[in-house]
């Protein structure tokens, strides 16, 4: 006698999402390590966009003070940098109390044609800065004019 399989439409469905939870071939599980390089928390979000022969860069800083920040351009590189430590001291009748805080994140983006001596502004508001740099006309596109042979 020939055994009856009762098929459901959500069999296939079932069963690779079973292989997927079961996959040791992803690369974190593998390199876990390069994983967490490939992605650290000491990078800061930026959003890149070039329009009105300016290039702007938008950072997130969060918490970071005016002065905390580094803003550098040059050799085709814009680097943003943040930076704070903290060192707090509290003494009671029978406790001290002291806490340390250090971070830094830092994000470099590539700006063709930027050198030390292009205008840049950077402004911080609500835990983002904003840089402008001006687009060297070296590095403008320029349309080409198509000839018929």
């Amino acid at each position: 006698m020939a055994d009856i399989t009762v098929r459901s439409p959500f069999m296939n469905l079932r069963r690779m999402l079973d292989e997927w939870q079961d996959d040791d071939w992803r690369f974190g599980r593998l390199f876990p390590t390069l994983a967490a390089a490939a992605f650290p928390d000491d990078v800061l979000a930026v959003d890149v966009a070039e329009a009105d022969g300016k290039y702007t860069v938008k950072a997130s800083v969060p918490g970071f003070k005016r002065e905390e920040i580094s803003v550098e351009v040059g050799d085709g590189t814009l680097t943003i940098s943040a930076k704070r430590s903290e060192e707090k001291e509290e003494k009671g009748e029978r406790f001290v109390r002291r806490e340390r805080y250090a971070g830094s994140s830092m994000r470099r983006v590539a700006l063709p044609g930027v050198t030390r001596d292009s205008v840049v502004d950077a402004t911080l508001k609500n835990g983002v800065i904003e840089v402008s740099v001006a687009v060297p006309p070296t590095t403008q596109a320029k349309q080409i004019e198509i000839k018929e042979a």
